[in-house]
């Protein structure tokens, strides 16, 4: 038996939004790129520190926030998740158990 903890729907105490990219090629053959809402769900949120990162004169700390959320075929073309006013890019999508019961969304927050 693993060291983790397994996740059920009442450990799910953060509400989030998830959105999918659409792009639209407007007046001159430009693209345009906007976000469109796939819906709301509650999530678990867990942080995960990586090894520190030198960057020229000083160092980073990168950390990626991980949300597990009920699966949903929908949330597969997440590409942002937004809780309350902070934001975080996917950088990936993981089914961790192989049952379609739950999704695992690796994000980065959004620094503006």
């Amino acid at each position: 038996m693993s060291g983790k903890k397994r996740i059920s729907a009442g450990d799910m105490d953060r509400r989030i939004s998830l959105y999918r990219e659409e792009r639209i090629i407007g007046v001159g053959g430009r693209q345009t790129v906007s976000l469109v809402k796939l819906g709301d769900a509650w999530a678990v949120m867990a942080t995960k520190h990586h090894q520190p990162v030198s960057k020229g004169a000083h160092i980073e700390y990168p950390v990626s926030v991980i949300f597990t959320l009920r699966h949903a075929l929908e949330y597969l073309d997440a590409r942002q998740i937004q809780f309350g006013t902070r934001k975080f890019d996917v950088l990936s999508v993981n089914d961790p158990h192989n049952r379609e019961t739950f999704l695992e969304f690796r994000t980065r927050e959004v620094v503006s």
